[in-house]
């Protein structure tokens, strides 16, 4: 009966996971995205389902491919199944890192590990989406747990030294998981050299050991070494996937923003056949021939236009601690506006993670120096990384894990430190949750601490007493009537934080330094996205603008036509929504509407290459072939890896020269034929044009 009631707290911590991830799920199934995926989920999926029926890619890997191993052979389970397993896999990495907690900072610091990552917001949002953060924060949680693990029979305690000793393979299963992590996504590889700092560190006397080095060098290499070698690497200059290229020109270019992954020329919907083909024309040939060539690009730019460069990282440095979460594959507010927990968790979310991992990693904890070394190390690189690339809420996920441990050992450490009895223990706890529902801001926490710092040492006097008993119960009062002024309860907040960290900051000054630069950098960062009327508009609309495209197709035409129609009420300058719903009101046989909605787009956007493709063809089916050959020509111009635009402009030409050689005119009907052989169309048009003329 003892041991169930020991493992109640965190079974209820289980549950409170499993319950904000569900709640997230069930939400998103009566979306048309959940069942008809787009962008990075639809390649993801499209890429699975080729491997699950035994067929693979010719040319080297553009993107890591072990997400896509794991989908294809999740396959038979379907989407909703698929979807279920990266739920699991979410729990299994807070498990992770809840083992790796408990080692670090006992017991109390497990429980506070799942209660934060239960209702982190990162770890929520992409459980059941098919994109990579699910499967490699496992494996990275993994990583660190058995690789810290390893070195703690040197570094740490009685207990430390139990553990490392019952767990002398931590250094091989660590390299192996780090080596899985580096083909999930190969911006993980960096891990590596704080890896071996750490390696090192687990020798006796603090020399470096050099078996040890190797040992975990040949496991780290061991998952590597076949996608190595399946892309021809060096020939191919692609170690892992050669969207590494592409994704450094994103972040570097003179239309980067640090958040969206537009590519110019392209736009946002680029396609790889894009990026093979500029680079192509550019006289770079060969496998990875993209990466080679983007990275070029980026590099030249970068050294071109210093000073703007560094204008953008500095943009992309800031964004980092952007409060607001960003995606450039979805309008993530939009997403989640049908799911209260995921909207609760966003809430709190990176702030609130932030502010604690932050805050603990400069306060000393987890309390093993070489555990924290290793966290600072990563979190270093990391951010350096996603500097040089660009930022979004997708890729700063790999701080996470980084900084859940020291949170929960510091708020574990803060338990131990400041247990108080009975209902004034409750009143404190209510307080603060009241406070952090009400307010929201981060920032408000850390005023009232830096005003009631400046009391003497002793603050256990009457008036801080009067302030906590009386302020306590008025913010509760406050929150459970609802109140519209939340200064009723500023007071309450105020003492109830204070009493709550006064004894530890009055012995650690630095700690309350951290909590203010921490807060004030992400409250008073210049590139903060405003949360605008305009902005939110850009997100319902954007998402509604997807959800039309998922239900087209799902081939559901009057919720797709539903759909694009509210996204254009929403921002009626939103580009390709006319497109599709041209595309709409084509299969539907209505013409000169679906030319209203191409010329619409062409309005809008003057460069939509699709737009001009798609109303020739409706100039070719009227019989307007030159009016045809002028779209079609236009919009090759554009984007000339856009095939279908080829293979209609030989249609169109074969269409001309048929009419040029029945009227007689065999000299430009043989010019037709010429330019149609550099069409890909090669139809009954050509065959015809073919047997009038000869060869």
């Amino acid at each position: 009966m003892k041991s169930i009631h020991r493992h109640l707290p965190l079974l209820a911590l289980v549950l409170l996971a499993l319950a904000f991830r569900l709640d997230w799920y069930l939400v998103h199934s009566a979306s048309p995205l959940f069942h008809s995926p787009a962008i990075d989920e639809g390649q993801h999926w499209a890429w699975a389902q080729q491997l699950a029926a035994g067929e693979d890619m010719a040319r080297p890997y553009f993107r890591a491919p072990l997400y896509p191993w794991m989908l294809g052979l999740l396959a038979d389970l379907g989407l909703s199944g698929v979807r279920l397993a990266g739920l699991a896999l979410s729990l299994l990495t807070l498990f992770v890192l809840g083992q790796w907690a408990r080692e670090e900072g006992g017991r109390g610091a497990r429980l506070w590990l799942w209660l934060l990552g239960a209702v982190e917001a990162g770890l929520v949002y992409f459980a059941p989406l098919l994109l990579i953060p699910t499967l490699l924060l496992t494996l990275v949680g993994l990583a660190s747990w058995m690789l810290c693990g390893a070195m703690a029979k040197m570094d740490g305690g009685a207990a430390a030294g139990r553990a490392a000793a019952g767990r002398p393979y931590g250094i091989w299963i660590g390299g192996i998981a780090l080596g899985m992590a580096g083909i999930a996504r190969p911006t993980v590889l960096p891990l590596v050299l704080p890896a071996l700092w750490l390696v090192g560190r687990s020798a006796a006397g603090g020399g470096f050991s050099w078996k040890r080095g190797v040992l975990f060098l040949l496991c780290f290499l061991l998952p590597l070494a076949p996608v190595v070698l399946r892309n021809g690497w060096p020939a191919s200059g692609v170690l892992i996937a050669s969207q590494g290229g592409v994704n450094f020109w994103i972040g570097n270019n003179p239309l980067a923003d640090g958040i969206s992954a537009s590519l110019p020329g392209a736009g946002a919907a680029w396609e790889r056949e894009d990026t093979a083909r500029e680079a192509y024309e550019a006289g770079v040939e060969g496998a990875g021939a993209e990466s080679r060539w983007y990275t070029q690009r980026a590099l030249e730019w970068i050294t071109t236009e210093p000073l703007t460069a560094a204008a953008l990282w500095l943009r992309k440095a800031f964004l980092l601690f952007e409060s607001q979460p960003l995606n450039n594959n979805t309008a993530i507010p939009a997403t989640v506006r049908g799911s209260p927990g995921l909207g609760l968790a966003f809430a709190l979310g990176w702030p609130l993670l932030l502010f604690l991992g932050l805050g603990a990693l400069i306060e000393g904890y987890p309390r093993r120096d070489a555990s924290r070394r290793w966290i600072l190390w990563v979190l270093l690189l990391q951010a350096l990384l996603l500097v040089a690339f660009f930022v979004n809420t997708r890729f700063r996920m790999i701080f996470v894990p980084f900084l859940l441990l020291p949170a929960a050992c510091w708020l574990a450490a803060a338990g131990d430190e400041l247990q108080r009895p009975g209902r004034l223990t409750a009143v404190y706890a209510l307080s603060l949750a009241l406070a952090t529902l009400l307010f929201g801001q981060p920032l408000l926490l850390v005023l009232p601490l830096l005003g009631l710092r400046l009391l003497k040492k002793d603050q256990r006097g009457w008036v801080p007493e009067a302030i906590l008993h009386g302020g306590g119960w008025l913010l509760i009062a406050a929150g459970l009537l609802g109140t519209p002024a939340p200064l009723l309860a500023l007071p309450g907040l105020a003492a109830a934080l204070f009493h709550w960290l006064s004894r530890p900051i009055h012995r650690h000054p630095r700690r309350l330094a951290a909590l203010a630069m921490a807060l004030v950098l992400m409250e008073a960062n210049p590139y903060t996205i405003a949360r605008s009327e305009e902005r939110m508009n850009h997100e319902f609309a954007r998402q509604a603008f997807m959800e039309g495209n998922a239900w087209l197709r799902l081939e559901e035409a009057e919720k797709a036509e539903s759909s694009l129609l509210a996204a254009i009420r929403l921002e009626p300058e939103l580009r390709e929504v006319r497109l599709n719903l041209g595309i709409l009101a084509q299969q539907a046989g209505r013409l000169q509407e679906a030319m209203a909605h191409y010329i619409g787009e062409l309005e809008i956007d003057p460069s939509s290459a699709k737009a001009l493709n798609n109303l020739g063809g409706l100039y070719l089916r009227s019989g307007q072939e030159e009016a045809a050959v002028t779209r079609f020509r236009q919009a090759l111009a554009l984007r000339p890896g856009l095939q279908d635009a080829r293979w209609n402009l030989g249609l169109a030409l074969a269409s001309l020269g048929l009419r040029e050689a029945e009227a007689g005119d065999t000299t430009a009907a043989r010019d037709r034929l010429t330019e149609i052989r550099q069409t890909t169309y090669r139809g009954q048009g050509y065959q015809r044009l073919l047997q009038m003329l000869g060869p």
